[in-house]
């Protein structure tokens, strides 16, 4: 099941549906596929996508008193992935989610960073800092729009959209078991991307991830 680009995508989701009078909204159905993609669907079991491919590497931030806002990174944030102090080690700072950040007394100290947290858009180190860090997170891609393109999703595994698609037309029409047998197929296929990223990145251990995505 390969399909190259956005129009490949289409099109095949077209044959599956063999519904002419639903073609006009097949990428209103992608566009949903996708939402799930980028920020999860609880209801359903499904977690966000999170794969190397939408990692924005070693972006430089400049604190201030111990904190850096992140508004300024165009808007694609979604979720932290790793935070270095910008030295010649590139010494790794550990995140610590906020209600335990809020405890630490080293808050008040100024010093080296050894922690931080990430509340909406906003990334706040302790000990305070006002020296540069390196941030690596992960981004939103960019959408497709023309026939020819592929973002990093269709890329990775084109079987979930194609899945995601469908799950969302098929309740369209109120064909609610058909559409729960492709969400099924969906999750699956964003289970195994999620995987294989973690097995990549920590050889099989378990990712703790932390819900510290921007809404």
């Amino acid at each position: 099941m390969a399909f190259d680009n956005y129009g490949e995508l289409k099109t095949a989701i077209a044959t599956r549906l063999s519904r002419s009078d639903m073609t006009a909204q097949i990428p209103d159905f992608i566009t949903l596929a996708r939402d799930r993609l980028i920020i999860g669907d609880e209801g359903n079991k499904i977690p966000p996508v999170r794969i190397d491919e939408m990692l924005t590497k070693d972006e430089s931030l400049a604190l201030t008193a111990g904190v850096a806002d992140l508004s300024g990174l165009a808007n694609t944030y979604l979720q932290r992935h790793s935070l270095f102090l910008d030295d010649a080690d590139e010494t790794p700072i550990t995140f610590m989610p906020a209600p335990r950040f809020n405890r630490l007394g080293s808050k008040t100290q100024a010093g080296t960073p050894a922690f931080y947290t990430v509340v909406k858009k906003t990334l706040q180190v302790a000990p305070y800092s006002s020296d540069d860090i390196k941030f690596t997170y992960y981004s939103v891609p960019a959408a497709m729009s023309a026939d020819v393109d592929a973002d990093v999703y269709l890329t990775k595994s084109p079987r979930a959209y194609f899945y995601g698609a469908l799950a969302e037309a098929y309740a369209a029409i109120r064909q609610f078991d058909t559409a729960a047998m492709y969400m099924t197929q969906f999750r699956s296929a964003v289970m195994s991307m999620n995987e294989d990223a973690d097995s990549e990145e920590f050889g099989g251990d378990a990712l703790a991830m932390f819900a510290d995505r921007v809404v």
